[in-house]
């Protein structure tokens, strides 16, 4: 339906060029309008290049893509391309052991909260499913941050927003974007730290935050809590009701970080009945390419 409206409103004399990946995830909604068009005799091309990711991810994701059984890298020098590893485990709490385990030996290279980004197949249907994993990744991550808000976060959480709207953009009329640490609130506004400006609450714009931008909390923000984004790099305060759209990411869902790019990607594999309604060979591979240095996968 969206890609119906998007036609319906072009000019007569307009083109239009799609780009995507039509052997990842299929859309949730129905339809596969990508695919349906190249069936149908539309014209298309293809781009054969990879830059997100080398060595083992490239050839693992080639082989799930043509169907064949995919081999795991033989050897451990991830750096010279043997970057994909499978840790067989038998139970969920088996897998999240494992888990623990990885983020207590990861290369250094690997920043623990932005540097490693856990991938799940559902949201609460199974004990390595998002929500309890990201309870555990919290509890082990930022065991000390200060609590923030009824919804269970924390100051230093790494979040995401998981639905479209406005919050407030919190800035510096002075000096500009707000740095960590550098806004202190007080009744009816807030005062930057680092010129000492006075900002009252009416002097605040709105800006747009999108569903499955990720963030940092970084202050309380009084009755409400501060997140930074960084693509584009905003503060952005969020109250009330607003703060559903807020949730803990260091898990997060295959469908949610489809297109995006992370240095060390670790599935979760899942059998429970709500998983196997929508794992698939796309979602593996859409997982393992998420990689741009390292992949692990970790089940049955």
């Amino acid at each position: 339906s969206l890609a119906a409206d998007l036609i319906c409103a072009m000019r007569d004399d307009a083109k239009l060029i799609l780009c995507g990946d039509f052997r990842q995830i299929m859309p949730v909604g129905h339809g596969k309008p990508l695919l349906d068009m190249i069936s149908a005799g539309f014209p298309y091309g293809e781009l054969t290049e990879i830059h997100r990711n080398s060595g083992d991810i490239v050839r693992v994701c080639a082989d799930i893509n043509a169907g064949r059984k995919y081999v795991p890298s033989t050897g451990s020098n991830w750096k010279n391309g043997e970057n994909v590893f499978h840790f067989p485990r038998n139970s969920n709490a088996d897998q999240l052991r494992c888990l623990r385990s990885i983020y207590e030996n990861a290369p250094e290279e690997f920043d623990r909260i932005d540097g490693i980004q856990v991938l799940v197949i559902t949201n609460e249907s199974s004990p390595v499913s998002k929500k309890p994993v990201n309870d555990m990744l919290q509890e082990m991550l930022n065991p000390k941050g200060n609590k923030v808000g009824p919804y269970g976060l924390r100051i230093g959480d790494k979040v995401m927003c998981v639905e479209n709207g406005e919050a407030t953009d919190v800035h510096c009329i002075a000096c500009g974007d707000l740095a960590e640490g550098s806004v202190v609130e007080f009744h009816g506004g807030f005062t930057c730290l680092r010129c000492g400006t006075s900002i009252r609450s009416t002097e605040l714009d709105t800006d747009y935050c999108a569903n499955g931008e990720l963030g940092k909390i970084i202050e309380s923000g009084g009755d409400g809590l501060h997140v930074r984004f960084d693509f584009p790099r905003r503060v952005l305060r969020f109250t009330g009701e607003q703060m559903k759209r807020i949730e803990l990411a260091y898990a997060g869902s295959v469908h949610k970080f489809q297109g995006s790019q992370i240095p060390f990607a670790i599935l979760l594999a899942d059998d429970s009945t709500g998983a196997a309604m929508v794992a698939s060979r796309q979602l593996l591979m859409t997982a393992i390419g998420r990689a741009a240095k390292l992949a692990a996968t970790i089940g049955k």
